[in-house]
């Protein structure tokens, strides 16, 4: 684990998983790596974040946030995800691309199927409207309270 000394800030790299836990809060990463260590917390099955994780499968590079904030290097998609009612994790995993576009899974954990149905379209029109990307969403699917979009990120 890594600190800067001029804040609290942390990261912690999992070479062997391919993990980067990071956060603001020291504290937050070790109780992340304890929990690893132990086989349980967020990213076991039964939890949000590990049900999204699980529905987005693999790629070059996932987020996994149980704030509904989510950003990746590529795009920061904070404006779409936190103004979601009910919204309690989102993971983003970019699947492939090249020099012109991305593919990306994207999974909203909702707090009910019902929330889930009602946030699709809101999901799909901040996604659309975003003025700092061009994103197609090519498939937006509901899986009880998980709502599992494809998408096209335009460069």
């Amino acid at each position: 684990m890594w600190k800067d000394k001029s804040s609290s800030r942390a990261a912690a790299l999992l070479e062997e998983d391919s993990i980067l836990v990071t956060s603001s809060d020291e504290n937050t990463v070790r109780e992340v790596l304890k929990a690893m260590d132990r086989g349980e917390g967020f990213t076991d099955d039964e939890s949000s974040i590990g049900r999204a994780m699980q529905a987005a499968g693999e790629g070059i590079i996932s987020t996994a946030l149980g704030n509904c904030w989510a950003s990746t290097q590529h795009l920061d998609f904070t404006n779409i995800t936190t103004e979601l009612p009910g919204c309690e994790a989102v993971v983003v995993t970019i699947t492939s691309g090249d020099e012109d576009t991305s593919q990306v899974t994207m999974v909203v954990v909702f707090k009910s199927e019902r929330r889930a149905e009602t946030g699709t379209e809101d999901l799909k029109e901040n996604l659309e409207d975003n003025d700092k990307a061009d994103i197609d969403v090519d498939d937006a699917q509901i899986k009880e309270d998980l709502v599992i979009m494809k998408l096209t990120i335009h460069e």
